[in-house]
């Protein structure tokens, strides 16, 4: 996680609470549909934040085989590349979002 990510997540939630109920309950609706690929997504960003980078890409790279179409997935995934330092393949990753979601 960079500097300034783990500066942003420790201000807002200096406990790490908020984003391990946001783990708990992404996990919760991936228990109940495995295929929601929102869930997936939300659980990728909150790995991000948490600066867990290996599990976040799976999360985001599930969220994006459940459905091609999200644009979350894809966010997701250009984050975890941009923080570690993928910088072309998180640049093609928000060129796919904002092409689903402009």
């Amino acid at each position: 996680m960079s500097l300034l990510a783990a500066f942003a997540t420790h201000s807002v939630d200096p406990s790490g609470e908020v984003l391990d109920t946001a783990i708990q309950e992404a996990q919760k609706a991936i228990s109940m549909d495995p295929g929601l690929a929102r869930a997936h997504a939300a659980l990728a960003d909150a790995y991000t934040r948490k600066g867990w980078m290996v599990k976040a890409l799976e999360e985001a790279k599930t969220a994006i085989d459940l459905n091609p179409n999200s644009d979350l997935g894809y966010v997701q995934l250009g984050r975890v590349y941009q923080i570690t330092g993928r910088i072309d393949e998180a640049y093609a990753q928000f060129r796919k979002a904002l092409a689903l979601n402009p």
